[in-house]
């Protein structure tokens, strides 16, 4: 009886483990090999959820026109461990971000870092994932 439960468990993992790991991936939805820096956009929300939190902002096209991005960013969870809370980018907040672009040039990315308003730096990726200093203060990277 033993090895059917392990059989099972051994083709259940099998089976599922793929689609979980495809969900899980950034590289199915980001160039993560490439890095786009957006300067002067505005905050529109910033949500601190599970599974991903996420950066809602807007810019200016190359015509003048208001576009609207979406920014995943890490977990709830991820990002209140480093410290930080839903009131680190307020609506209206002027910005510089940089990320991951979207493999469909949509305009969706996959935050890195954002420059706040008082010039200070907020890693919210490599520094969440590495234990670091979340918020550089201005001028120290």
């Amino acid at each position: 009886m033993r090895t059917y439960h392990l059989a099972a468990a051994v083709a259940a993992l099998i089976l599922y483990l793929p689609s979980a790991l495809a969900h899980h991936s950034r590289d199915v939805y980001f160039n993560m090999d490439a890095v786009i820096e957006l300067t002067n956009v505005t905050a529109v929300s910033f949500k601190v959820v599970n599974p991903h939190s996420q950066l809602i902002f807007v810019s200016e096209d190359d015509q003048g026109n208001e576009v609207e991005w979406t920014a995943g960013v890490m977990s709830a969870s991820h990002l209140r461990r480093a410290g930080v809370t839903p009131d680190l980018i307020r609506p209206g907040d002027m910005l510089t971000v940089t990320g991951a672009p979207s493999l469909d040039d949509s305009n969706v990315m996959w935050l890195y870092t954002v420059v706040l308003p008082n010039g200070d730096v907020a890693d919210l990726f490599d520094a969440i994932r590495t234990g670091t200093d979340v918020i550089s203060p201005a001028g120290a990277r």
